[in-house]
Order: C-alpha cells, then structure tokens, then sequence
C-alpha cells in the first residue's frame, strides 16, 4: 500500500475472526483529500506574448485551482497533476492567413509532480505574425494523485 492509497476489505461478519472467509480483499482506493480538476477555454482571436494566456470561459473548475483572470492553475496539495493545451495556431503574412498548425488533435500533455502553490501556466513567446483562433483554445488538467503522507 503506497501513500496515496487506502486498501478496502469486505467483512462478513456472519462469520468469525478467524475464519478465513471473514474478510476478503477487494483493492486499492485513491485518497485524495478534495478534488482538483480544470477545463478553461481562451475564446479571443489573439493573445499577448510573454505572459500567462487569461481564459475567459472556466467550463469547470472543480477545488478552485485555477484562476482564469491570470491563467495560472496553482497546485493546492502536493502530488501528481496531468495537463495538457490544445488549440489552433494561424500564421498571418501580410494580413492574410499563411498557414495553420491544428495541435487540438495532437494536444499537447505534460504530467507533472507540484508542490502546494507550485504554479503553472501556458503562454506563448515571441510569436510574430500569428495569432490563437478564438474558441478553440483550451487548457485541462487534473489533479491524478495525492501524497498524503504530508497531511498525517
């Protein structure tokens, strides 16, 4: 049994102690001290550079982790999240779309180990003549599991 879980046991009380039938061994429960769990849309047709995208639309925002006025999903307790953007990028020359690069099929993922108030966040970087499609930006992430070892 690891840090991060609890194992659950059925009991038939019908029978006794030392009857091997008293208890059976069902699994392994995740322990998680409440549920953390983001889905944020960017729905403007650009965004700025060098600083955190700022989602205008929270689908949902389970446990309160991320702050869609600054972009910046931080962590609440310690242990493993998993997140991933998705969007689609157009390149603009001479006012006019250049060319189209789709990473909301071949999202991108990223599973990482927080500490409590570890932040993390999207942005892009000195991106020139291009712009985010409005919509189909988006930013999840979740909360896998918990060490719970630091709250015992």
């Amino acid at each position: 049994m690891g840090s991060n879980q609890a194992e659950t046991v059925y009991c038939d009380f019908t029978k006794g102690i030392s009857d091997p039938a008293f208890q059976k061994w069902i699994g392994y429960h995740d322990v998680k001290s409440k549920p953390v769990y983001f889905h944020v849309q960017y729905t403007e047709d650009s965004a700025d550079t060098a600083v955190p995208i700022r989602f205008e639309n929270a689908v949902y925002n389970t446990g309160n982790g991320m702050t869609i006025e600054t972009g910046e999903f931080k962590a609440p307790v310690k242990g493993t999240y998993f997140f991933s953007f998705a969007s689609i990028l157009v390149f603009i020359a001479d006012g006019r779309p250049l060319a189209l690069l789709n990473i909301y099929k071949n999202d991108i993922p990223s599973t990482l180990e927080l500490l409590p108030s570890d932040t993390v966040w999207v942005q892009m970087d000195n991106m020139v003549d291009g712009k985010l499609e409005g919509g189909a930006t988006t930013f999840t992430g979740w909360h896998l599991q918990e060490d719970i070892t630091v709250s015992l």
